[in-house]
């Protein structure tokens, strides 16, 4: 079987030769086949896609944004959560920096009810007339704030933190409630008054 090859604008078509006596009408049935396929390859890739199989992309589409959606925004709560507990946290730090430097004694106010954190160096006279010097609002965030005394979880009132000339504080402990049941726990050391942050899960 002799075999040659037809180029048809630019795409070679196999093409076999039976035998020397084959009739021509036989060989141009065989070319013409041969030219039915090769355009029927070129309807395949020019088709493109149909209104339905575009209709059925968007529909996975929006299924899988429906789902991601809700957990980047619960990410980015946790997120913006956990930093504005550390931010809390260096306000700490900060206080006991300044009662060590200008050796006085700091405290920090944090009204539960209000969410307010107040600071600054401890005077009778002035706790009288405007209460501590700076002021903080508390973030949303942060759901909702508690302090432990003699081992219970208190939710109301006004707690209050000191720290000393000699880098010492009062203790303490404080819980930061945030979103997918997420908190912080936070304690103060008595004796060297390091401010100490942990992550647990509620």
């Amino acid at each position: 079987m002799e075999k040659f090859r037809i180029n048809l604008i630019g795409y070679e078509i196999p093409f076999f030769k039976r035998s020397a006596g084959l009739q021509p009408c036989l060989m141009m049935v065989e070319l013409k086949l041969c030219i039915t396929s090769y355009h029927r390859r070129c309807d395949l890739f020019k088709r493109g896609f149909t209104l339905i199989e575009m209709l059925l992309v968007l529909v996975i589409l929006a299924g899988a944004t429906s789902l991601v959606l809700p957990n980047l925004s619960g990410l980015y709560e946790k997120t913006r959560f956990k930093a504005e507990v550390r931010g809390i946290s260096a306000i700490f730090r900060q206080v006991r920096n300044k009662a060590i430097i200008e050796k006085k004694i700091f405290c920090i106010q944090i009204d539960l009810d209000k969410r307010i954190l107040k600071y600054g160096p401890y005077d009778r006279a002035l706790l009288r007339k405007n209460g501590l010097g700076s002021s903080y609002e508390l973030p949303g965030s942060i759901k909702r704030i508690s302090y432990f005394a003699e081992g219970k979880e208190y939710f109301n009132g006004k707690v209050w933190f000191a720290f000393y000339s000699f880098g010492s504080s009062g203790g303490g402990e404080l819980r930061f409630y945030g979103p997918k049941r997420s908190a912080f726990d936070m304690t103060l050391k008595p004796i060297t008054g390091a401010v100490i942050l942990n992550e647990e899960r509620t």
